[in-house]
């Protein structure tokens, strides 16, 4: 029996199909625009014995300021970095948002490494 000449080829196609299908698979296609992290966002919740206590505040992302606890930081610019959207404070400092999809952001606490999860809260009507 003479070998199949195709079969090679068929072989090969067939590992560059999967290594491509395994490559978008790793990829969160996902890519954020600063307009994203406008809006109101609630921190998810920790059990403590039947209590559910938030890990972080209410955050409203205005395009001029972010308002925490009813106290307004001016918010210079927004800059995007792949998945991450990062709020330039006035004051030089910068919040970083990773987002996990359009509704779902995780924030890390500095030093700590920690991460507060917080959800997209539905708009008011």
């Amino acid at each position: 029996m003479l070998p199949n000449r195709q079969h090679p080829t068929r072989l090969l196609a067939l590992l560059a199909g999967v290594l491509l299908a395994l490559t978008a698979r790793s990829t969160n296609p996902y890519r954020p625009d600063p307009q994203t992290l406008l809006g109101r966002w609630r921190a998810e919740s920790f059990d403590l014995h039947g209590l559910k206590v938030p890990l972080g505040p209410i955050l409203d992302v205005r395009q001029d300021a972010l308002v925490v606890s009813g106290e307004s930081f001016p918010i210079e610019r927004f800059e995007v970095d792949g998945k991450e959207v990062t709020a330039w404070l006035s004051s030089g400092i910068g919040l970083s948002f990773i987002f996990e999809n359009p509704n779902r952001v995780y924030f890390s606490i500095p030093l700590l490494g920690y991460r507060i999860y917080y959800n997209r809260m539905p708009m008011m009507t």
